[in-house]
């Protein structure tokens, strides 16, 4: 899970910028983001 990885700084070496929506949108969902 990429739960554990949240830095910011390392996004962009992970996800592509689509992809690190769907994540905070999923996140938003489950409550871990406001």
């Amino acid at each position: 899970e990429v739960i554990a990885n949240m830095d910011e700084d390392d996004d962009d070496e992970v996800f592509s910028k689509e992809d690190e929506e769907k994540v905070k949108e999923r996140l938003r969902a489950l409550g871990y983001l406001d």
